[in-house]
């Protein structure tokens, strides 16, 4: 959805291929294949979710221009989900450095600890490569 979102995308699935080509960078040492890529993403239940949940303790979500059909995924891409809830606090610290994103007042500002637990307490991706067929099981962690 995010215009920056999508452009760093784009920049880092490249840098993740230019890596691996021995013919862009010949001056270098040699080249690098990761063993995974992974995309950062949200399910867009999870955002409706969130919106509701704002809306009913009467803090507006607001998610700016850009409707909510498309934003985040559908649910049956995930193909991995990982909990870090004993990090939610310091990620919702981390993300109120970022104004340009969440603004002076962020929705997850007001959040009591178990609806901070229940939505920063878990990142989703999908595994670009090698690809993961999605399916009812996915992977709980990013490193092998």
């Amino acid at each position: 959805g995010h215009p920056d979102h999508v452009a760093i995308h784009h920049f880092a699935t490249e840098s993740f291929r230019a890596a691996a080509d021995p013919n862009r960078f010949p001056d270098h040492a040699g080249t690098h294949q990761a063993a995974r890529l992974y995309y950062s993403a949200i399910p867009r239940e999870r955002i409706r979710q969130m919106m509701e949940y704002a809306a009913a303790a009467g803090t507006p979500f607001d998610l700016g221009s850009i409707p909510l059909e498309e934003m985040g995924i559908p649910e049956e891409a995930i193909t991995t989900e990982v909990t870090l809830s004993s990090y939610a606090e310091i990620k919702r610290r981390a993300m109120q450095c970022h104004r340009t994103q969440m603004g002076p007042v962020s929705p997850f500002d007001s959040l009591p600890p178990e609806a901070l637990q229940e939505f920063l307490g878990r990142e989703f991706f999908i595994r670009a490569y090698p690809p993961l067929e999605p399916g009812p099981t996915r992977e709980e962690w990013l490193f092998p």
